[in-house]
């Protein structure tokens, strides 16, 4: 895509005292661009979002470019930063009932971003949070302004979180697993919701998750993340039904294949081994003790290479064109298994 870039991160390093938890993370997202960021646990996906946000734990640094329009964002005091927060780039986080306020009503709750960042009056912001939440679709959503979080099922919270995400109509919402403590159910009426409105209002979307059929409905762009690193990234139609990444290709692998509309049944394969504990990762290439390709050469870290137009991957002995299907015995995305793209 050739937009005017919204974020651009370079060379992100995060550190837990003098470990790399992330290191030299580098992505681009352009206006009104939905992103998919996906990995394993421990890959490192969360501190990336923490790092763009300014919201690192005490104890970890966070070096390298992190640029809104230019702007450089890492360095900024906590009062700059909090004019950034939840106004131009705001953050959907995986658990609501720790992310609201527990004593504080739902509509000052979403008020609150529009009287700090608009100067809106307390009648006025309340107005404006009674049809975000209608927006959101929440169910009797201006009784709604009155009760307190605990009041609200998980969906109905998850609800409330996007209405803030979207208060102030930022360009950029980065959603952190928004779905992972809801059922099934509901998970997919928040994503659709999600995906509706961000396409509505133009924002970008920054969506971090492990589901893959997630991202392939949501997103434009993947980003693969392991080891604090991205292994490969592209077009999500592209990159799901020919991954060039051993990982990708592994994570794609364990897709139960009911839900890649593939009939017949097989045996999952896994990926051996688990995702080592921080600073327990090999030297070299991240993935090599897990890796079946895995040879000498690996012991140096791979540099990422663009393969193709808005491709890149990060290995020594990444996958042929094909390759992946022809290890499976079945296309990797089967018709039916929707990308983001026209969705």
């Amino acid at each position: 895509m050739s937009g005017e870039a919204v974020l651009t991160v370079e060379d992100l390093t995060v550190r837990v005292g003098r470990t790399a938890a992330v290191e030299g993370v580098g992505f681009t997202i352009e206006a009104g661009t939905r992103v998919g960021l996906i990995g394993e646990s421990g890959s490192g996906k969360t501190l990336t979002a923490l790092s763009v946000m300014g919201l690192l734990a005490e104890g970890l640094s966070a070096s390298g470019a992190v640029r809104h329009h230019g702007r450089e964002l890492l360095g900024l005091t906590e009062a700059e930063m909090c004019q950034v927060r939840g106004d131009t780039i705001t953050m959907v986080f995986q658990e609501p009932m720790t992310a609201l306020n527990p004593v504080m009503k739902i509509g000052r709750q979403v008020a609150e971003s529009l009287r700090i960042h608009r100067g809106a009056s307390r009648a006025e912001a309340l107005e404006r949070a009674a049809d975000l939440l209608e927006q959101v679709r929440l169910p009797d959503a201006r009784s709604r302004l009155e009760a307190y979080p605990h009041q609200l099922s998980g969906g109905q919270r998850q609800r409330v979180m996007i209405a803030l995400a979207l208060a102030c109509g930022p360009e950029l919402i980065i959603a952190d697993e928004p779905t992972t403590a809801l059922d099934v159910t509901v998970q997919a009426q928040i994503l659709v919701l999600l995906r509706d409105l961000v396409t509505e209002t133009g924002a970008s979307l920054l969506l971090i998750t492990h589901d893959l059929a997630v991202v392939s409905n949501v997103c434009e762009e993947v980003l693969v993340m392991y080891g604090g690193r991205i292994v490969e990234s592209g077009p999500t139609g592209e990159v799901f039904s020919d991954p060039r990444h051993p990982y990708t290709a592994g994570l794609l692998a364990a897709v139960p294949e009911i839900e890649l509309g593939v009939e017949r049944a097989r045996r999952l394969p896994t990926i051996p081994g688990s995702v080592p504990g921080l600073g327990r990762f090999p030297s070299g290439c991240v993935f090599r003790n897990r890796c079946a390709r895995a040879d000498a050469e690996c012991e140096q870290e791979p540099p990422s290479e663009t393969i193709a137009p808005g491709r890149s991957v990060a290995c020594f002995h990444r996958l042929r064109p094909g390759e992946a299907a022809e290890i499976l015995g079945v296309p990797v995305a089967a018709p039916g298994y929707e990308t983001g793209a026209g969705s």
